[in-house]
């Protein structure tokens, strides 16, 4: 960067008085280094008091750029300028309608649009991982094709009772109600118990729980192809659903808060502070308190007026400061400086563009001045190099998914929250379990109860029968 000294230029008019400068830090643009002011703004301060034989007082430091009163007054730099105090405002300035009433603009110096910088977000564990390994339309698939076997099986059973001897052993042996034991075959079987079976089987494959030949005992063999596709396309896709999820157990979950001001507002984790003196602060300021803008204002903690300000407010963590790209920037650069990574991220939408412009009071006449060196440099491209260089780590950091993390690569144990999700399921699966060992006891116990009382109830009627007849038996008798 070129350095401007604060005292004027050698070449300084013999007649007249020096232009009056004032200036706020604002780099790229703006920086007090030293005695010297550095940074784009200044080079062009420079070109151009070197071409046209200008000096200039030393400049007037202010770090407020300006916003209307109630009264209609400005405060900051543009103040100065409505009262014209000064001749030059290196700002540089976003240009509004309201600002213009009081102050004339150079060509435009740079373009940007407003972002939101927040604390990036760090892992967090999924209870729900255990799903992820598949999306949930391959889950969806999955379901179905566990009821189209169950009904393939049935109908394979159905087909295959329907050309075989009604009477084929199925080598099931039973009780019957006598005690004797006997041969099941095709007749004893119910479309019911074909159908139990089936989910059992098909349930008990898919789970690599493995499998008893009851399907086989009551359906026969001529679901035999079925039985080795299904059990082959089991094993590809429990191979598929354990190496994805091995993989994904290191692999953590990162929540993204938000990605625009609307889904800022309508959160209360992250909290927000705004630039003080700045468009979008005035924006927020007048606008309806119950829009969006309304609400950003009202729930502010701070409004910072310097970086330093604002990068002592990020410090506490999970914070969010919507602002402009340079000031975006300005933070990232900063906090990668001091620790060596992106500490910070950028919500991916954006919102209210503005350009960049020096000031100067109405009707100025060195407008036209600053006007041709700006559009030198820009037709040069030095304005977008100068721009580039300083944000070289910023840059990084701007462009990085609020996903993504550079310490995305290292070791990470595994915790008991990463298990609460499996831990979960297993829970519901043993409850399940409990519930229906527990509904079998006592269906079983009302089953036996009812015979019970039918065996008493049977001998008890046979008696009755066998009583010898009373006293008008014998008399017809």
């Amino acid at each position: 960067m070129l350095k401007v000294g604060m005292n004027g230029t050698e070449n300084a008019l013999k007649t007249g008085r020096c232009l009056k400068i004032t200036y706020g830090d604002f780099p790229p643009f703006c920086q007090t280094v030293g005695d010297n002011i550095v940074g784009i703004a200044a080079n062009i301060l420079k070109f151009v008091t070197q071409q046209n034989n200008f000096c200039y007082d030393p400049p007037d430091f202010d770090m407020k750029w300006g916003s209307k009163e109630d009264n209609g007054s400005w405060t900051g730099m543009m103040g100065k300028l409505a009262r014209k105090e000064v001749d030059v405002a290196l700002g540089p300035f976003g240009v509004t309608w309201d600002r213009y009433q009081v102050a004339d603009f150079s060509k435009v110096v740079h373009v940007t649009e407003h972002f939101i910088v927040y604390t990036r977000p760090g892992f967090e564990s999924d209870m729900a991982g255990f799903i992820k390994p598949f999306p949930l339309l391959v889950w969806g698939l999955l379901g179905l094709t566990l009821i189209v076997m169950i009904w393939a099986l049935f109908g394979a059973s159905k087909s295959y009772r329907g050309v075989c001897s009604a009477k084929e052993q199925l080598g099931r042996k039973r009780t019957s109600p006598e005690g004797e034991m006997t041969v099941k075959t095709f007749d004893d079987v119910t479309s019911s118990e074909v159908i139990k079976d089936s989910v059992f089987w098909v349930l008990q494959i898919f789970s690599a729980q493995g499998a008893n030949s009851s399907w086989v005992a009551t359906s026969g063999r001529s679901g035999t192809p079925l039985v080795i596709l299904w059990m082959l396309f089991c094993f590809l896709v429990g191979s598929m659903y354990k190496s994805n999820l091995m993989a994904m157990l290191i692999l953590p979950k990162v929540n993204i808060p938000f990605n625009n001001l609307a889904e800022m507002v309508a959160q209360d984790k992250v909290k927000w502070g705004l630039p003080g003196h700045s468009i979008q602060t005035t924006k927020y300021k007048e606008a309806d308190p119950s829009s969006v803008f309304g609400q950003v204002w009202a729930r502010k903690e701070i409004t910072a007026t310097t970086i330093q300000q604002g990068t002592a407010y990020m410090d506490r963590g999970n914070r969010a400061v919507p602002c402009n790209s340079v000031t975006a920037l300005l933070f990232l650069q900063v906090f990668f400086q001091r620790t060596g990574r992106c500490y910070l991220a950028v919500a991916r939408e954006r919102f209210l563009p503005i350009t960049f412009a020096m000031a100067f009071p109405k009707e100025s006449p060195y407008v036209q001045k600053f006007d041709k060196v700006i559009l030198n440099l820009r037709e040069f491209g030095l304005i977008d190099y100068w721009y580039h260089q300083t944000f070289k780590e910023g840059s990084r950091c701007f462009h990085m998914p609020p996903h993504k993390n550079l310490e995305a690569n290292t070791l990470r144990p595994l915790l008991m929250e990463d298990l609460y999700g499996i831990l979960s399921l297993y829970v519901a699966g043993m409850a399940l379990a409990a519930l229906s060992l527990v509904g079998e006891v006592l269906l079983t116990a009302a089953r036996k109860r009812r015979t019970m009382g039918g065996a008493k109830s049977g001998p008890t009627q046979q008696r009755a029968d066998q009583r010898p007849h009373g006293p008008a038996s014998l008399v017809a008798n």
